[in-house]
């Protein structure tokens, strides 16, 4: 979203200091990028889903991502972009739900690309999943 990428360039230029315009910055900073949004998938997937749900979704590569995440990367705060305020009770907490289900959509239709055994089961999973509805819209 817009609102996503005016944080993170708000983060690159004035957090980290780099300077957009410099192809070495740019590079640097569209692998921070991405690493964050992977980052930002599996907390919303944690945000959203219990723990039983998340057995569904979660790769054993991506558990311990979300480990780490949470209790070293953003114990103690959120992140720096502010998309990620903070974990809570073990729980992350966004600036605000939707860019959970954003990013939750995002994980999704990244699954949905793989066309796997298990990408049909957690695409079958979400679709039959009463909730979400925001979610829904953004895949």
């Amino acid at each position: 979203t817009k609102f996503v990428d005016i944080k993170f360039e708000f983060y690159c230029t004035e957090k980290q200091k780099l300077n957009l315009h410099s192809v070495i910055s740019e590079s640097s900073a569209t692998d921070q990028k991405i690493k964050f949004e992977e980052e930002w998938k599996i907390l919303a997937l944690d945000s959203l889903f219990d723990v039983n749900e998340l057995k569904i979704f979660l790769t054993k590569e991506d558990e311990d991502k979300l480990e780490k995440c949470k209790n070293v990367k953003y114990k103690e705060k959120g992140d720096d972009v502010g998309i990620v305020k903070r974990i809570i009770d073990n729980k992350p907490f966004f600036i605000h739900r939707t860019f959970a289900e954003y990013f939750v959509a995002i994980y999704i239709f990244d699954v949905f690309k793989k066309k796997d055994e298990k990408s049909l089961k957690i695409i079958k999973y979400f679709l039959t999943f009463r909730s979400l509805p925001i979610c829904k819209r953004y895949v």
